[in-house]
């Protein structure tokens, strides 16, 4: 009975140090950042639903883009063809807009340019409406990570948010293709 009594024990004490070493070695690499070894969730800077419209803001000119039905329309010349694939995926962009790194105490907006942002998107769902601004490009002198291919980042905000975040290029670009459509539209 003895020694069945120690082989448990022994069981026992084996198992707790398996889990406590499995405990902290996921410690460690979620501490470690490292993407295969944390579980960390993904960041957005928009989690809107769907969108119904939004408008573009750059430079003072404003390009508004209603959705009717399934076809979107743009409101300044509604009986003009525009892109509607083009418009479909910056428009699904904007309602769930990945972040690439999120700055929990941000220094003053001008900072990031965003204070008075080049281009800034009013985005239209049916239960609310936001504004995201989009400031400069995220300088990555001086950091030892950096390397000439790395994409090009850039700082966002929510108007009247306490947050900024980075971004990919990819909003930037979607919506250099779609204002490139539009004025197209008006030559």
């Amino acid at each position: 009975m003895k020694k069945r009594t120690a082989a448990r024990l022994g069981l026992i004490i084996i198992f707790a140090a398996a889990c406590m070493f499995s405990f902290f070695s996921s410690m460690h690499g979620a501490a470690s950042g490292s993407p295969q070894e944390s579980h960390l969730l993904p960041v957005y800077v928009t989690d809107l639903g769907d969108v119904s419209g939004f408008s573009i803001i750059e430079n003072g000119s404003r390009f508004t883009l209603i959705q009717e039905g399934d076809v979107w329309q743009l409101a300044q010349a509604p009986d003009q063809e525009i892109d509607q694939e083009m418009i479909r995926e910056l428009a699904e962009l904007l309602s769930k807009l990945p972040a690439q790194s999120m700055i929990r105490e941000p220094e003053d907006l001008d900072f990031y340019g965003l204070a008075d942002p080049a281009l800034s998107f009013e985005i239209t769902t049916a239960e609310s409406t936001a504004a995201l601004l989009v400031g400069d490009e995220v300088s990555h002198s001086g950091l030892a990570s950096s390397s000439s291919s790395e994409l090009p980042q850039y700082y966002a905000s929510l108007s009247g948010g306490t947050l900024v975040y980075t971004i990919g290029p990819k909003l930037l670009q979607l919506t250099d293709q779609v204002l490139q459509g539009i004025s197209a539209l008006h030559k």
